[in-house]
């Protein structure tokens, strides 16, 4: 019987909930199988024909699939949001590459509501425009193109070559030396990345385990 307990604990945690369902079937089976005669046979049967133990035995097995489904259906929500998130950004990035490409212009993307926040924490707005100037800074002369609203509960930490808080791509694609990685940040850690090389091109990775957050 030692053994036995010992080697229950090891299996895995799929296998402890496959047990866990079979033994309440088990012990739900053998209540069941007990009619109860008399006036206590009315009492135990509702009005669709189905006894009490039968419907309280549905619930049990109902909250334990769903205790047990609950921490994986909540992972699965928060990987999903996380490439939601990431595609956001990435769809910005290209569309900001290619206007920049189309229209022979530099195209700068920086973290902002109406101007330019110099900070190399992206949150709640990007903003992509032509600048005439090349300085990073949306002025009146400038083509405002886009106003992103990103997703709540996330930002994004760009670490670049100049160390810049904005990012531009120039006529031919490239990034005027400000290649370098958007790490996505919650929690002060990160799982995901888009990493931009210096000819403008881009790649997302993922981590198994959590990188910290700046």
């Amino acid at each position: 019987m030692h053994s036995k307990a010992l080697s229950h604990r090891h299996l895995p945690l799929q296998r402890h909930v496959f047990l866990d369902l079979a033994f309440a079937k088990s012990a739900l089976d053998s209540v069941l199988t007990t009619t109860p005669s008399g006036k206590d046979a009315g009492i135990m049967t509702t009005e669709n024909g189905h006894s009490l133990i039968e419907a309280m035995a549905s619930l049990l097995i109902g909250g334990i699939i769903l205790a047990t489904a609950l921490p994986g259906l909540g992972s699965l929500r928060e990987k999903n949001q996380q490439t939601q998130t990431a595609n956001q950004l990435t769809g910005a990035l290209h569309y900001a590459r290619n206007t920049a490409v189309l229209k022979r212009a530099t195209v700068t993307l920086c973290p902002g509501t109406e101007q330019c926040l110099a900070t190399q924490r992206w949150d709640k707005h990007v903003l992509l425009f032509i600048d005439h100037n090349q300085d990073g800074k949306l002025d009146h002369t400038d083509e405002l193109l886009q106003r992103v609203e990103l997703a709540n509960n996330y930002s994004w930490y760009w670490s670049n070559f100049r160390q810049r808080p904005y990012l531009q791509f120039a006529a031919n694609g490239r990034t005027r030396a400000l290649n370098g990685t958007f790490s996505l940040c919650r929690d002060k850690v990160s799982t995901r990345q888009i990493v931009i090389n210096v000819t403008g091109r881009m790649r997302a990775q993922a981590h198994q385990t959590p990188l910290p957050c700046r």
